[in-house]
């Protein structure tokens, strides 16, 4: 049975159990519709009861679980600065240009203004 199939069978299923005909899916209401809805809840919630899993299966989960974590203890976690080096790096370098950039600039209108006064009294 391919994927199509399937689907159609499940399809097909559900419109049985929300009361629809093959043909006619638009022809219930929207409270038609939700009304069906949770019949079709009400239904998978009886079919689907817990489960007690079997012993093997719990052992065997357990030992992987036990291994991943083992695996994973022994990376140690990157650090923040790590994961994001390269834009603390480039944050830092435009901060640094800005900085110089800013005492540059007082210093050229400081000279301005002092040669503007000098022409000015002179």
């Amino acid at each position: 049975m391919n994927r199509r199939e399937e689907r159609d069978l499940v399809v097909s299923y559900t419109d049985r159990l929300l009361g629809l005909e093959p043909g006619q899916p638009q022809s219930l209401t929207r409270n038609g519709r939700v009304q069906g809805l949770l019949t079709l809840a009400d239904h998978l919630q009886a079919i689907l009861v817990p489960v007690e899993p079997d012993p093997a299966f719990r052992r065997r989960l357990h030992g992987d679980l036990i291994l991943e974590g083992q695996r994973m203890g022994g990376e140690p976690e990157a650090g923040l600065f790590e994961q994001h080096r390269k834009g603390i790096l480039i944050g830092a370098a435009l901060g640094s240009v800005a900085s110089v950039l800013g005492v540059v600039i007082a210093v050229v209108i400081r000279q301005r203004h002092q040669r503007a006064t000098n022409v000015a009294t002179g």
